[in-house]
């Protein structure tokens, strides 16, 4: 009976919109709700985003990094490693780039993601990401081969991506929060893991719970990661540009020249409309992939499975 089951539900999954043996996100998972302290039944999802990585048209109207960027790294489609289905996103590098003081020659290989874009919309509120990676990528302790990313998200809908917040795995193998709680910064003043290592060479499942709102019990955004049901990273975050940082110790690489004349006494919209932010209040857009420290030569990653949920509390 229990065989049986097992196929009518695969049948009736196969039929439906639901792609075969996929995992797509059905619940908000319990681990959601302990980190909350919100019991599981006063966590729903409202709509959701879902991209098996099984055809190109699942990127149309996204910006993909083109292929052999910088001539080091490249990425595409493949079936030679998958969690479910019969393609993932591979993504790899096959030479070191150049490090260049104030010029950013980190590795990318991803298609980006704008929610805007997509049915579910950008994302007030909660949202909660998750996907499958499998990554041999092999790290050191010099400062440019040191990490590689696992995911980067903005609440800003344009292409500038002066403010975004990643999900980073270090030297050590511990999977961190990055730019938190403003950019540049490294601050897990929630939780942070020493002792849970992110293992090589095997398909692990990242969960990501973003909330923009205040309303929880830690009074502020916040962002929480768990690794296979297992929470690693957590931390208050300010979505948004905060000037006092970004002006003194700069974006990225290089102070923006739309930031010139602006001051820490300036109005945050002062600064996002001279640089031609977008802010949506909400999460606007992501990826995912391939984005690793310039002097790393050779690894690959994998990405399968994403489904991107708007969560909904009843308080």
């Amino acid at each position: 009976m229990q065989l049986l089951r097992c196929i009518l539900v695969c049948v009736i999954l196969c039929f439906s919109t639901y792609p075969c043996f996929a995992d797509k996100t059905d619940s908000v998972p319990d681990f959601v709700a302990k980190f909350l302290e919100v019991p599981q039944e006063n966590l729903s999802i409202e709509n959701q985003y879902f991209n098996g990585f099984e055809s190109l048209d699942d990127f149309k109207g996204f910006y993909i990094v083109p292929q052999k960027y910088m001539g080091s790294s490249t990425h595409e489609l493949s079936g030679d490693n998958v969690k479910f289905g019969s393609s993932a996103h591979k993504a790899y590098m096959y030479g070191a780039n150049p490090v260049i003081v104030g010029v950013n020659t980190n590795h990318r290989a991803y298609p980006s993601f704008k929610f805007s874009k997509t049915p579910i919309g950008i994302i007030k509120g909660a949202a909660l990401v998750e996907f499958w990676v499998w990554s041999n990528i092999r790290l050191s302790d010099s400062a440019d081969r040191n990490w590689f990313s696992l995911a980067t998200f903005s609440n800003y809908n344009d292409n500038n991506w002066y403010r975004s917040y990643l999900v980073n795995i270090n030297a050590q193998y511990i999977m961190h929060l990055m730019y938190v709680p403003n950019n540049t910064e490294d601050v897990h003043d929630i939780f942070q893991t020493t002792s849970l290592h992110f293992p090589l060479n095997q398909w692990v499942k990242v969960s990501v719970y973003i909330d923009n709102d205040s309303d929880n019990r830690f009074h502020s955004p916040l962002i929480a990661v768990w690794q296979d049901g297992v929470l690693v990273s957590a931390a208050r975050f300010n979505p948004r540009l905060s000037l006092d940082v970004d002006l003194t110790k700069h974006i990225g690489f290089s102070l923006p020249k739309c930031l010139k004349g602006i001051t820490t006494n300036s109005p945050v919209s002062e600064a996002e409309a001279a640089c031609g932010l977008d802010d949506t209040g909400g999460l606007a857009q992501a990826h995912f992939g391939l984005y690793a420290a310039p002097g790393l030569s050779s690894g690959e990653i994998y990405n399968d499975d994403l489904t991107v949920s708007r969560i909904k509390t009843i308080h």
